[in-house]
């Protein structure tokens, strides 16, 4: 099964340290449930004294995924390096470095492994292979135990004796399986593929005696069968072998099972843990399959695993499906509207299968599981695949989605699992898991999926990758969420949020943006910072942390547990003793994943709590249960609002650095009817009883008074450019200037990037309906972006040619960044990128796309922001920023550029 978490950058250059893990001990028989020869006890031979491991490499193999695997193609045949293939390897010829043929590994000299990044350098997509030779003095039994980063083949003696198709982090020993050694020299090769990060393996033979000892004393978890082949042919066979997890050499037997759809029994066998297996395919079937492996007779009690796996020709069958799921997302344009899944998730299957999403987002299981969806989903009315109150042909168990972002028009996935005999007459929890970085959504849901839960959903975002839930990382979640909470049976009051590593930091972050939404959050390997822990306080948090934890440390979790308890919160901190990044999986070792569905279980959301306490940077992040921060008279600084119900007719409002509030006066604790009376910050205010949307600002007079009349432009939420990515947005660059126009069409990409999809395009392909329905971002000078021409003089500043005067009427600067409400469309914003000349300039668009990404992360979780206004000088540096207030109206400097 795939590990879980970020994976160790270094990779196996810390395998120096593991040497005496890795120590060599005797070779002695090997204790099985099947019939063997023991060898004699004599003297072992030791790896570490014969010559170093031969590599070669790199070979790309593509994205690893869709319905093929990298691992499972026969590179040396294909180079001529072994013209009969891998099983006949014998390597002879030697190259230098930078060459495919084989040479010398110059790294670890002592028979441990090999670390293909130090021999080959960083690389992606791509497999290696690794050759040595040992000896023994007569034949003899043995266990080959092994790690690997990523996925690994080993033959001995041209005899395939494992195969892991996985992406995982280095864990030496984590694989093991018997070998038979001949007498003389025995040949060792490897093969081990690489998605992206750290790469290579590590290896030791090992005595049986001693491992089956080891296996006396072991908590056996689970019994895992792992085919030599993930696509086999029609009429062929599957053939693998059997281990138990953990990884120990051990008496006893498995039950081997070929699936086909609806769980029909194709083939049968029993297999000796550690041992061998091959399974005939029926003839005339093709398509998805499963392969189940679990204990048997005294090992009865041993959990099965599955391995998907794929009969017949793949790219066959990947072709038609696709084919299938376009005509059926053609002809019902409506599913969308009756159903999670529809015609979206149908376009990005397909996409899955023609290989047009990015690896990371790939792999086999999930293009296997895509063939299984396109077929429920197109299955037609009646054919007996429905279930009652289950969403029109969602498939049910785990699943992977897509919607149409509102945003850019991508089609952007999400994993959600629904259980077994879900029922829209019933109300479930719904727990949102946040990956971590360079990891996917549907491996961050399978990893809660496994518990199976019947009374809760599972929903795994994207989250558009690694932006660490920001910017349209954040609008992603958010979106989701309220997509899943529109079409399935939810009780909003049970929607709890976790995330490891990155998604820890994203739990915490949203569950501080959002108090709101959720009834509990739970953070492992996560990191926040201090500012508005203050939303949290009516949340329960848990967070849990390895305390060897060297990527992520354990204080600033700790801190905050600490400063949170103190504010009256309900928080609890784990420490993991002697565990380091993977704190989720330490945590949930023993008792799965439903360890922590149950802490969830406990809690459920306070809809109308008595009091609240609000801190924000910003007003678009200043909503609570009832109470809503809508404008800051210092922009960008933490602004405070603390409400109270004091009985049927009073509330205590009391703020810092507020300009705007907002009540809602449905609160359960007040009167149906009649007059409310507000006390905010000493001045006494009413408002109507059941009033859903009360609003408060300060006048002239320094006093809070109430809001007669709503402005026909969008309220300020004070986030800068991050408010033009809430929306359809339309990135378009100047072109009326023939020198400007590569220059302009650079920035805007940049600045496209950060919309996740969205492409720039030039101003004179800007249509009126496109105007009136997005937010735009104009890049270029009046003289060079037509449409800027048009709405410069209706914007609230001064241009001078390519110069734009202070807004106190002093210097004129060369360059600047605006944000405003379009004067055109009113409802709408406009960005404006107008940068000075020269290289300095150059990294302007990616200092806003940062400060989109990470926003503040030193100002703490009050989300992310531009300024609304930014002047620079000709080098590119900042002269004067400023925001305008929540209106639009008031325009103040910042103390300091941000």
């Amino acid at each position: 099964m795939p590990r879980h978490g970020i994976r160790p950058r270094d990779g196996l250059r810390a395998l120096g340290a593991l040497l005496a893990l890795l120590a060599l001990p005797s070779l002695a028989g090997c204790r099985r449930s099947t019939q063997s020869v023991e060898a004699p006890r004599a003297s072992p031979p030791s790896l570490a004294s014969e010559a170093p491991w031969l590599v070669a490499g790199p070979f790309p193999s593509g994205a690893l995924g869709g319905l093929e695997d990298g691992l499972d193609r026969d590179y040396l045949a294909a180079s001529g390096l072994s013209s009969a293939g891998e099983a006949a390897a014998a390597p002879l010829r030697l190259g230098g470095p930078g060459s495919k043929l084989w040479r010398e590994d110059q790294g670890l000299r002592d028979g441990a492994g090999v670390d293909f990044v130090a021999a080959f350098g960083p690389s992606s997509y791509t497999v290696a292979y690794a050759y040595r030779e040992i000896s023994t003095a007569s034949p003899r039994r043995a266990v080959l135990k092994i790690g690997s980063d990523d996925g690994v083949k080993v033959w001995i003696n041209g005899e395939l004796v494992l195969a892991r198709h996985v992406e995982r982090a280095l864990r030496p020993d984590e694989d093991a399986v018997g070998i038979s050694l001949a007498k003389g020299k025995n040949r060792i090769l490897v093969k081990v593929s690489q998605a992206r990060g750290a790469w290579g393996f590590s290896l030791r033979i090992a005595a049986v005696e001693k491992e089956a000892k080891s296996a006396d004393s072991a908590a056996i978890e689970a019994v895992a069968a792992y085919p030599d082949e993930l696509a086999c042919p029609q009429g062929g066979t599957v053939g693998g072998a059997v281990e138990t997890e953990p990884a120990f050499c051990i008496a006893g037997d498995a039950k081997v099972e070929l699936l086909g759809p609806s769980g029909r029994r194709l083939a049968a066998s029993d297999a000796p843990i550690g041992g061998r297996f091959s399974l005939p395919v029926p003839q005339g079937f093709s398509g998805p399959a499963i392969l189940r492996a679990s204990g048997k007779g005294a090992l009865a009690g041993l959990g099965a695993i599955s391995t998907s796996l794929i009969i017949g020709d793949p790219e066959a069958l990947a072709a038609g499906a696709a084919a299938k799921a376009r005509r059926a997302a053609s002809a019902e344009g409506s599913m969308d509207g009756a159903g999670v899944a529809g015609s979206a998730t149908l376009e990005y299957l397909a996409e899955t299968l023609e290989g047009k999403i990015p690896p990371e987002l790939n792999g086999f299981d999930i293009s296997v599981l895509a063939l299984a969806e396109i077929d429920a989903l197109t299955m037609p009315a009646g054919s007996g695949h429905e279930r009652k109150g289950r969403p029109p042909n969602f498939p049910g168990g785990l699943a992977r989605c897509a919607y149409r972002s509102e945003i850019d028009g991508s089609l952007q996935p999400f994993s959600l699992y629904l259980p077994s005999s879900y029922d829209s007459a019933k109300r479930y929890g719904l727990v949102v898991a946040l990956h971590g970085a360079t990891e996917s959504d549907y491996r961050m849901a399978a990893s809660l999926a496994d518990a199976r839960p019947e009374d809760m959903l599972i929903l795994a975002p994207y989250g558009r990758g690694d932006m660490d839930y920001s910017s349209t990382g954040e609008r992603d979640v958010l979106d989701v969420i309220d997509l899943v909470l529109s079409r399935c049976a939810v009780d909003p009051d049970r929607v709890y949020l976790t995330g490891r590593s990155m998604g820890g930091h994203g739990a915490w972050r949203l569950g501080q943006l959002y108090p709101w939404k959720f009834a509990a959050i739970a953070s492992f390997a996560g990191w926040t910072s201090l500012d508005c822990l203050e939303n949290l306080i009516s949340t329960p948090v848990l967070a849990v942390h390895g305390n060897e934890d060297g990527t992520v440390p354990l204080a600033p979790e700790a801190k905050a547990i600490e400063l949170l308890r103190s504010l009256g919160g309900a928080a609890r901190l784990d420490v993991l003793p002697g565990v380091g990044h993977d704190a989720m999986s330490a945590w949930m070792a023993k008792e799965g994943p439903g360890r922590l569905l149950a802490w969830f279980r406990k809690y459920r959301r306070e809809t109308w709590p008595s009091s609240l306490k609000l801190r924000t940077t910003m007003a678009r992040y200043g909503r609570g249960a009832w109470a809503t921060i809508e404008g800051l008279e210092k922009p960008l600084s933490i602004a405070a609002l603390d409400a109270k119900v004091l009985d049927s007719r009073h509330i205590a409002v009391d703020t810092e650095n507020v300009s705007a509030f907002g009540l809602d006066l449905r609160h359960p604790a007040l009167a149906k009817g009649g007059r409310i009376l507000v006390v905010a910050d000493g001045v006494y205010l009413t408002a109507d009883a059941g009033t859903s949307s009360a609003r408060y600002s300060i006048g002239a007079d320094g006093r809070f008074a109430p809001v007669r009349a709503r402005s026909e432009l969008p309220v300020n939420d004070g986030s800068g450019m991050a408010a033009l990515f809430e929306g359809p947005l339309r990135v378009v660059y100047g072109s009326r200037k023939g020198s400007a126009k590569a220059r302009n069409e650079a920035i805007a990409s940049s600045l496209a990037d950060y919309a996740g999809g969205t492409k720039p395009i030039p101003d004179d392909a800007l249509g009126p309906e496109d105007e009136a329905s997005s937010s735009l971002i104009l890049v270029g000078w009046p003289e060079e972006n037509a449409i800027l021409s048009r709405l410069a003089g209706r914007l609230p500043l001064s241009m001078k040619g390519d110069g734009i005067v202070m807004p106190d009427g002093g210097a004129v600067g060369s360059g600047f960044i605006l944000v405003f409400p379009n004067p055109e469309a009113p409802r709408r914003l406009v960005g404006i990128v107008a940068l000075p000349g020269g290289k300095a300039s150059a990294d302007i668009p990616g200092s806003i796309g940062q400060s989109l990404r990470a926003g503040r992360s030193d100002g703490g979780e009050g989300g992310f922001a531009t300024p609304d206004l930014v002047i620079f000088d000709g080098s590119g540096k900042a002269l004067w920023t400023g925001c305008f207030d929540w209106k639009w109206e008031k325009l103040t400097r910042l103390e300091k550029p941000d």
